[in-house]
């Protein structure tokens, strides 16, 4: 029987040792009915290691990086710059920081404006597509009604040292990207962050055409990027 499949890692560096803060966040599993689970672990000296829940594999994912966010962005480690990543110390981590952190840790959940989302996102369109999506929900789309599918895959290499992360959105929204980062970490939490900007800034939510859980033009189960938190009173 295949164990539980990572869906993304990362290493942090901790001051005055040449140890690493490690963190794994796995692919969702289906827990019990339309509950799923998302399993988080924080590393020493942090030491975490439980699962979040969720409607959906969806809200499961984002959950899980909202607690792996509050891990690292809380501690004290960090809030006394012996955290660091990619040469930065007490800084970015490659993940964004909850609303709530916001004041102290202004890494928001967000692409960014025309340019930087130039930088973070590639075309898929017409790439092979791998076997299987790590996450999928449909949404149930009204007048008239019909599903509308939505995937993310596991991160992979990119070319030098990025990664990327494959998401997709049925028709009539219609999109096939990558989300590109640093780390296979930063990938995923920024295709979360596309799929979500997809939903909530579509012609079809703002008429009330797009729900989930049976609630049209309500909360979709996935926070919507900073920039249009405006729009509903959920966010990351």
């Amino acid at each position: 029987m295949a164990g539980p499949i990572i869906a993304a890692e990362d290493a942090f560096d901790l001051a005055g040792t040449s140890r690493k803060l490690r963190v794994r966040v796995y692919a969702p599993v289906l827990f019990e009915g339309s509950t799923w689970a998302c399993r988080v672990q924080t590393g020493a000296p942090i030491d975490r290691d439980r699962p979040t829940y969720g409607e959906g594999p969806l809200q499961a994912l984002v959950l899980g990086l909202c607690v792996l966010a509050v891990n690292l962005y809380a501690s004290d480690l960090w809030r006394q710059g012996q955290l660091g990543w990619r040469g930065a110390w007490g800084g970015y981590l490659g993940l964004p920081s909850p609303t709530s952190y916001l004041d102290f840790a202004d890494y928001p959940f967000d692409l960014g404006g025309a340019e930087q989302k130039r930088q973070v996102l590639a075309d898929a369109e017409g790439d092979p597509e791998p076997p299987a999506a790590m996450a999928e929900y449909t949404f149930e789309l009204i007048d008239p009604r019909h599903p509308m599918g939505v995937r993310m895959f596991r991160p992979e290499r990119s070319q030098g040292d990025l990664w990327r992360c494959r998401a997709q959105i049925d028709h009539p929204i219609g999109i096939d990207q990558y989300a590109l980062g640093r780390s296979d970490l930063e990938a995923l939490w920024r295709a979360l962050c596309l799929i979500a900007g997809e939903l909530y800034g579509s012609p079809l939510w703002r008429a009330g055409k797009l729900g989930a859980f049976d609630e049209p033009g309500g909360f979709l189960g996935v926070p919507p990027p900073t920039s249009l938190a405006f729009l509903t009173k959920h966010a990351f």
